[in-house]
């Protein structure tokens, strides 16, 4: 009450805010309304609020891309970068995340850091496409691909690898990490069940994640491990990560 906008010439006498979060999950700012007179929320109205802070706390965290990203941004002009985005997701596509994961490669070997890939499935996709068609399945796609932007950290890089499969490079990830890490990803895919013109759908996902084993071991092999691992957490139930021995 003594804040001067309630004191002063605006006269608040209604507040509502939701905080906003950074990709490592401090709280930078909050998504707020405000009004000269009061006002009751309703649950539908909080949910409203709610919604539009998280489309806010995205492009906030969409700022945090990696340096390799930032990099292969200046490097290339306007007809290159077209050609590196995937139409639907708006995410790296498949030579271009190669491209940025050869980067990363590049950039642990000279700290001596450690650096890991994810490769993601969306489970039982093509039922989607098969049983509500492939519209549907789009909005399957362009919803995934919104919650893993949304839960990723600053520094990694996010692409689409090819149909419903993603690949995330990750660095300085260290094993004790990755167990945690591919947990809170998978839960951002589950927390609630996905909004289509044909109704709410539950969709999962299952995860391999292999940590790079230096200069001696090439990107296809890497990723050929987390394959490995992704088609371990498929054969376990899916909606789950393995690690890549």
């Amino acid at each position: 009450m003594d804040n001067p906008s309630v004191r002063g010439l605006m006269g608040i006498n209604f507040y509502a805010g939701v905080p906003l979060h950074s990709n490592d999950g401090y709280r930078v700012g909050t998504f707020c309304i405000l009004d000269g007179v009061t006002r009751q929320l309703s649950p539908e109205d909080i949910a409203a609020l709610e919604d539009l802070a998280a489309c806010a706390e995205s492009e906030i965290q969409l700022l945090h891309i990696s340096r390799s990203e930032i990099e292969m941004r200046g490097e290339m002009d306007q007809l290159r970068r077209k050609a590196s985005i995937d139409v639907l997701t708006k995410t790296w596509n498949r030579g271009a995340i190669l491209e940025i994961l050869a980067k990363e490669q590049e950039r642990a070997k000279k700290a001596n850091e450690p650096l890991a890939v994810a490769l993601m499935d969306i489970d039982h996709f093509k039922s989607v496409n098969d049983t509500y068609g492939h519209d549907v399945g789009d909005q399957v796609l362009q919803e995934f691909t919104d919650r893993i932007r949304s839960s990723l950290r600053g520094g990694e890089a996010f692409g689409r690898f090819g149909g419903e499969e993603f690949l995330i490079v990750i660095p300085r990830c260290h094993p004790s990490q990755s167990a945690v890490y591919s947990e809170n990803v998978l839960q951002a895919v589950r927390s609630q069940p996905m909004k289509t013109a044909k109704g709410e759908l539950a969709v999962t996902a299952s995860m391999g994640v292999a940590i790079w084993r230096g200069s001696f071991e090439d990107s296809d092999a890497l990723i050929k491990r987390a394959d490995k691992a992704l088609y371990q957490s498929k054969r376990n139930g899916r909606d789950r990560a393995s690690m890549a021995v």
